[in-house]
């Protein structure tokens, strides 16, 4: 598979009257057909973009977006598509969720029929009633609503741990490769995940991302994650380097451990305590030295979320407590997390949020 094809596809689109809806509907069919999906897939996508969009103008939402999501792998793809307004809300989910309650003009059976199609299906509006969003420290956005939906074509990763993630990449504005990526391998009870930042942009920083991930993928699951790093770096001599932060979770022992360098930043809530785990300075590739990668591990622990990000990103919000037990899924918390960080703007820079959850 080329070079170009693995990249990531980013597209918002903001969604006011039908012209958009017809937009939204070209552009779902656009993404799909492009990442590799069957037809009748892709007829699921157009048709979980219509209802969505069609939302957004019968209800006059307040800034109503939607969000595509995709790439391509050697496992297959994955697609998200999501709809973001500020406004008035969904006051009666539960209802609105049931098969035949759709849109004006709408294709489907509205918000139901997006679930029962979607692989994975997550919805939040406002701060309270039946599905609150996330409540954030020093973020006061009551009337959020957010609606998301994730397609996989192709051997989907699957693992007999209870451990959810989900990602989004978004490339830096102007730019057809990225520098960004992750990386995933499981075994039944083990899993682990990279996530890569290489320096600088273009098809030098798209070229070393891919060149470690195959480096990734030539090595066992139970790897320690500095091995994972250094045995990363070392096809990347020649290249600028790349900052990374692997993780490894090994349910049947409870424990994770963690290695990082660079900039490649995670928010660690184990048991509700929250960590900060950044990496020290420097980069995998022009020098290899296990004493710049930082490492972390922790025992006994009955529930974790962890939220792996790059510094294109920006500043990730802080959570409050009793938020990091919930029963919130990975794919809401990435879709939502990325809007507090982004406010819809695409920086300069490759940004990269992957968020994965463990409870007991």
């Amino acid at each position: 598979m080329d070079l170009i094809s693995l990249q990531p596809l980013w597209h918002e689109m903001d969604i006011r009257n039908q012209a958009h809806v017809s937009l939204a509907r070209a552009k779902a069919a656009e993404i799909s057909r492009h990442l590799g999906f069957s037809q009748g897939k892709q007829g699921d996508i157009v048709l979980s973009v219509s209802e969505m969009a069609q939302n957004h103008v019968k209800h006059h939402t307040i800034s109503g977006r939607i969000r595509f999501f995709g790439q391509r792998s050697s496992m297959g793809s994955i697609m998200s598509v999501s709809s973001l307004d500020m406004g008035p809300g969904i006051p009666h989910i539960k209802m609105a969720l049931k098969d035949g309650i759709t849109s004006a003009n709408g294709l489907g059976s509205g918000l139901g029929c997006i679930r029962r199609i979607a692989d994975r299906f997550a919805i939040c509006s406002g701060k309270l009633g039946e599905f609150p969003c996330p409540d954030l420290l020093g973020l006061e956005a009551e009337s959020v609503t957010l609606v998301s939906a994730e397609f996989f074509q192709g051997k989907r990763l699957e693992f007999q741990a209870p451990v959810d993630f989900s990602y989004l990449i978004r490339p830096a504005k102007g730019e057809s490769y990225c520098g960004d990526g992750v990386f995933f391998n499981s075994e039944p009870e083990v899993l682990a995940m990279v996530v890569i930042d290489a320096l600088g942009h273009g098809r030098e920083a798209a070229d070393a991302v891919s060149r470690a991930v195959e480096c990734l993928e030539m090595m066992p699951v139970n790897t320690n994650p500095v091995d994972m790093l250094l045995e990363a770096g070392r096809g990347l001599s020649r290249s600028r380097g790349i900052s990374a932060q692997a993780v490894r979770v090994d349910i049947a022992n409870r424990f994770i451990e963690v290695a990082a360098v660079g900039n490649v930043s995670q928010y660690l809530y184990i048991d509700g305590r929250a960590r900060k785990i950044s990496g020290h300075p420097g980069v995998l590739g022009p020098v290899i030295s296990r004493s710049s990668i930082s490492k972390e591990t922790f025992h006994g622990i009955n529930s974790v979320l962890g939220l792996i990000f790059t510094d294109g990103l920006g500043e990730v919000p802080k959570l409050k407590f009793q938020q990091s037990e919930t029963s919130i899924s990975a794919l809401l918390w990435v879709q939502y997390l990325f809007s507090c960080c982004s406010r819809g703007e695409i920086s300069t820079d490759d940004a990269t949020l992957l968020v994965w959850k463990w409870q007991e």
